[in-house]
């Protein structure tokens, strides 16, 4: 309930307690749009006759939080925070693990003034793209290989060309991916089903019908979004009886193709 502008949680046991006596408390709130400023509610006992305790804050996920003020609060070790407080039958609590900051307290209130932003993930990324032609089609077959750093990913964008048709996507806890054109551009969104780190490896099928007595084939953009850096190797191969030969090349250097890491048929 409502009480001079601040809000009153009334408790009420249903025998009366003597000695020590723990009560757990839960709530939950929704934040705004990142990056946002939040100030910590801060429950102060009524009719007591002192207060003290311990406060830990922190993350579980990929935000970062960073301490603006904190009067009445001493930052201790995490090490010195008592974690077994609560009775065993008591509901488990959850222990942030990221941007953690423990505290003391003699006294209320205190306060606690926190700046929550998003963690950007990093991840660079390692092409290995092959160009097939056989029967007058076309297969471009791309294997991505991401290193995925500070915080996880949900979703990985590549951008191709529009002209070709995908015709699947698959790789390391692929759940689904959504294909769409925007500017110009073909833009798969590829989703996993969980935050993914470290080492992502993504295998994309793109198609396409070489039209009759065309002898000019030009090979498919192909980009994901949001890597750092990316490089890579790219083979042209060709069914027996046919010979590939690159005629504009730019961005790129040719190599002998013992060097190059897959193995290639044509």
């Amino acid at each position: 309930k409502e009480q001079g502008g601040n809000g009153v949680l009334v408790v009420t046991l249903s025998r009366p307690k003597e000695g020590a006596y723990r009560l757990q408390v839960e709530g939950e709130t929704t934040l705004s749009k990142f990056p946002c400023n939040v100030s910590l509610p801060v429950a102060v006992p009524r009719d007591v006759l002192r207060t003290s305790g311990f406060l830990m804050v922190g993350a579980d996920s990929a935000v970062k939080l960073l301490v603006k003020r904190s009067p009445g609060l001493s930052q201790v070790d995490q090490m010195a925070f008592p974690k077994d407080i609560m009775d065993k039958e008591s509901a488990p609590r959850a222990m942030p693990t990221r941007s953690v900051f423990t505290y003391q307290y003699a006294n209320m209130p205190y306060a606690l003034d926190l700046s929550a932003d998003d963690i950007v993930p990093e991840y660079g990324v390692d092409d290995r793209l092959v160009l097939a032609l056989a029967d007058n089609d076309l297969v471009f077959a791309a294997s991505v290989e991401a290193d995925v750093r500070d915080s996880g990913v949900r979703e990985m964008t590549i951008e191709t060309d529009p002209k070709w048709v995908v015709a699947n996507v698959t790789g390391t806890e692929v759940s689904d991916y959504d294909v769409r054109d925007e500017g110009g551009r073909r833009v798969i969104c590829v989703f996993f089903r969980q935050a993914m780190m470290g080492r992502i490896l993504l295998d994309v099928r793109l198609e396409k019908s070489l039209p009759d007595g065309d002898r000019e084939i030009a090979v498919p953009s192909f980009k994901v979004c949001g890597a750092r850096t990316e490089r890579g190797h790219i083979v042209l191969a060709a069914e027996k009886g046919l010979r590939l030969k690159g005629t504009k090349i730019a961005g790129m250097h040719e190599v002998h193709t013992g060097s190059i890491p897959m193995n290639v048929t044509g």
